[in-house]
């Protein structure tokens, strides 16, 4: 049986031991996530629709060169970052999916979101 020492305690070492190793099911190594924060909120559609928006609301993404665009239903809300939608559009070519869910929104009473990050969850097509 193994002892362990507390002056050389080091858990990180030991847990495959004690808890074996975790095995990821197929759809977990088929699936990725990512978050990020949705740009220019201010200069599109956003004071027609915050109303409706809440924490896990579905959006949608329209690509459009080496940008991506976040929209709820028809109304543009804002754009990626470019290094999320470089991301995004790298994995899209690869055969990649997109769900896009807000994944936090700041919003004070009466006012357009000051505030919107999106959660983007990849799953593989096959």
């Amino acid at each position: 049986m193994n002892t362990i020492s507390i002056n050389n305690f080091n858990l990180l070492a030991l847990l495959p031991e004690i808890f074996g190793t975790l095995k990821k099911t197929e759809e977990q190594e088929k699936s990725l996530t990512f978050a990020s924060a949705v740009n220019g909120i201010s200069k599109f559609d956003m004071p027609y629709v915050y109303h409706h928006l809440y924490e896990g609301r579905r959006l949608s993404l329209k690509v459009e060169g080496k940008s991506a665009s976040v929209y709820y239903r028809a109304h543009k809300l804002g754009d990626l970052p470019y290094i999320s939608a470089k991301r995004l559009i790298d994995l899209l070519e690869t055969g990649y999916g997109v769900r896009v869910k807000i994944k936090k929104l700041k919003k004070v009473k009466y006012f357009p979101a000051d505030d919107i990050q999106i959660s983007l969850n990849f799953q593989l097509l096959s």
